[in-house]
């Protein structure tokens, strides 16, 4: 029976998920419309599931079917046309990607893909043309588990054996989802085990609507209404995910769901459409929002305007011409010609994703200057760090609690210790060899005590404190100390006066106390820095802390593929001052501690900047991976300064820019 409510429920999510995309101010929790559409298919799944076993009905190919004609035909059109599209304007590693994300997606696996990429909320998730399908294929796992089990429990004792079923397994996946959430947030945002008590509810929702229905409290939808809404705009992409916070927007849904109301907001006719909508809609705004970024385009007013306007416009189309047309045809086929059509629809869909993946994005497409540069410049192929494996991502504790780390020649004179921007030296130091290194790092934990990551899995406090360890073993003679200084002050994303990326952590048993500004965790680092470099010199030895490295605006790989692919001059420039003033903070605390404590510094921008423009790039060829990470070619442009600085006795100055040493601040 259609419900205008829960129609104008859809539309309540999708304009909250769209605007959270489309980055309008404000709604920075809006991505939890997702979890309102996951009550409302489990609400809807229910009922559809009990009225087949009441009459008898054959259920589990039927509900497949039913879910088949309504979500594939749109789906399927969608990645079609995306791939075509991206044939014409992608370079070939981004066609790739783009292929591998077509393929799961059409799979209904991309919920995997993802979560072993990073979290939705990281930087990268933006050039995901496919992200969203995530949800998708969430739900498409319930729907294939769903009606197994659901037909397996009324065997068992009708609606009863039902309703106590499925309410244990709400119960193991909510716990499971407080859990994971913790220990390992990516699976926890992507996959099934921890999602599927948010359709259980919308489930448990149908038995309570069947029972009471409109004698429940005629203020249940307004009080749903407002818990989605708070959620929506109190939560932040910092909010730990699904977990506990997920409650509030689940159980807002359910309070619409539990209680029919034909009038009121969400019978309003521009809800009723927008619900009507909803799905194409959902489908293409995520990659209207990709490519307004990949264009380089600002999310201004206007512009969020425009994305608005195109994905309604796409998605009024994909709803009169594709879901609508298809669901009746696909109906009146039968269940077997339904198959064949779809089967048939699927091979043609997955023709060009295919051909993407398989040939690394269809190379041949790239014009011939520009794929004299491209194979060696990210641009065709995924490459690896440049630098051996063994030498990041570390494990503790192991036998005799020690850190493990890598050696580079023999002997340990000289440590390498901090995240990945020292990792990055590994082939830059190789030819330094004979002096004998040691690499202890690892990635995403700056090298200071006491300090950890504010994203959850990382231990870096107590990596630090045995990497300080390692440092004053009697053999070392030399430390060499490099972090990404600027990324933990201000985030991934460099805002000025952004959140930092690290919590302060008094002991491993301590929580994480969050900074309350970035020059509150600057106060700290400068304090805890300058007493580990005294423990280091006081300990006789030499000490070298490395200033921040430039940090640009693009990924520097992918900027130069795609202006090369498509002919464009490079007109992306980071000048000496733009960096400096980004930097200034950072490079002063770093200065006064490693003054204050008898060590030395070695400044990177002194090289890579000297020109007023800080280099990113050589005859096309990137020097980075990615906006701050050095590929091999880039850090040898620093050999001359390492030259310098393993020539020098131990009590040689402080290396500065030349400007510097002339005027100090």
């Amino acid at each position: 029976m259609f419900r205008a409510d829960i129609n104008g429920l859809r539309a309540v999510a999708v304009v909250a998920v769209v605007l959270y995309h489309f980055g309008v101010p404000g709604i920075a929790g809006g991505y939890v419309g997702v979890d309102v559409f996951f009550a409302i298919s489990g609400y809807l799944m229910t009922q559809i599931a009990v009225t087949r076993l009441e009459r008898g009905s054959p259920l589990v190919l039927a509900f497949y079917a039913a879910r088949a004609r309504r979500i594939v035909p749109a789906l399927y059109v969608m990645l079609a046309l995306l791939s075509l599209a991206g044939a014409a304007w992608l370079t070939p590693l981004e066609l790739r990607q783009l292929g591998k994300q077509a393929i799961a997606a059409a799979g209904f696996f991309s919920n995997h893909v993802y979560a072993g990429e990073g979290g939705y909320f990281a930087r990268a998730a933006h050039e995901k043309w496919l992200l969203h399908s995530w949800s998708l294929a969430v739900e498409w796992q319930f729907y294939l588990v769903f009606p197994l089990l659901a037909a397996a429990l009324w065997r068992l004792g009708r609606q009863r054996a039902l309703v106590a079923g499925l309410g244990v397994l709400l119960l193991v996946s909510f716990a499971a989802s407080v859990l994971v959430t913790r220990s390992a947030p990516a699976a926890a945002y992507f996959l099934l085990p921890s999602r599927a008590w948010e359709m259980l509810a919308g489930s448990v929702a149908w038995f309570v609507a069947a029972r009471i229905g409109t004698r429940a409290a005629p203020l249940l939808p307004a009080l749903g209404l407002v818990l989605i809404a708070a959620a929506a705009l109190s939560y932040t992409p910092q909010t730990p995910f699904p977990g506990v916070a997920a409650l509030l927007p689940v159980a807002g849904a359910c309070l619409v769901l539990v209680r029919p109301s034909p009038a009121g907001l969400l019978a309003a006719p521009p809800l009723q459409w927008l619900g009507t909508i909803s799905y194409s809609l959902y489908l293409w705004h995520w990659p209207v929002v990709v490519a307004v970024r990949y264009a380089g385009l600002p999310l201004s007013a206007p512009a969020i305007v425009a994305m608005c306007v195109v994905a309604l416009a796409l998605a009024q189309a994909s709803y009169r011409f594709v879901e609508q047309p298809t669901r009746h045809a696909l109906q009146d086929a039968g269940l077997r010609r339904a198959a064949t059509a779809l089967v048939a629809a699927g091979g043609l869909t997955l023709a060009m994703p295919l051909a993407a993946y398989v040939t690394n994005g269809l190379p041949q497409r790239v014009p011939g200057q520009a794929a004299q540069v491209l194979p060696g410049n990210d641009g065709l192929h995924d490459s690896p760090w440049s630098y051996p494996q063994a030498c990041s991502n570390f494990q503790l504790p192991l036998a005799g609690g020690q850190a493990r780390s890598c050696r580079l020649g023999d002997g340990d004179g000289t440590l390498v210790w901090g995240d990945s921007h020292a990792e990055q030296l590994y082939p830059l130091l190789a030819s330094f060899k004979d002096r004998g290194f040691r690499f202890a790092t690892n990635a995403g934990c700056v090298p200071v005590r006491h300090l950890n990551r504010v994203a959850p899995g990382f231990d870096c406090d107590l990596y630090a404190e045995q990497f300080l360890r390692l440092a004053l073993a009697p053999e070392v003679q030399h430390v060499v100390i490099a972090g990404s200084w600027l990324n933990a002050l201000h985030g991934p994303e460099l805002q000025a006066g952004g959140p930092p990326d690290v919590c302060h952590k008094p002991s491993p048993q301590a929580a994480c106390e969050a900074f309350a500004s970035p020059a509150a965790a600057l106060a700290f680092m400068e304090l805890q820095l300058r007493e580990d470099l005294r423990t280091l010199t006081r300990a006789g030895k030499r000490v070298t802390l490395v200033l921040p490295f430039p940090v640009h605006q693009v990924d520097v790989p992918r900027y130069l593929a795609r202006r090369q692919f498509h002919g464009q001059t490079l007109d992306y420039t980071l000048s000496s001052e733009a960096f400096d003033a980004s930097a200034t903070d950072a490079r002063r605390m770093l200065e006064r501690a490693a003054h204050d404590a008898g060590a030395q510094t070695l400044d990177p921008a002194a090289v890579l900047c000297a020109s007023g423009a800080c280099i990113y790039q050589h005859g096309g060829r990137a020097l980075y991976r990615d906006s701050h990470h050095l590929v091999a070619e880039g850090a040898q442009l620093l050999r001359p300064s390492f030259e310098r600085l393993f020539a020098e006795p131990p009590a040689s100055t402080v290396a500065r820019r030349p400007q510097e040493a002339k005027n100090p601040k």
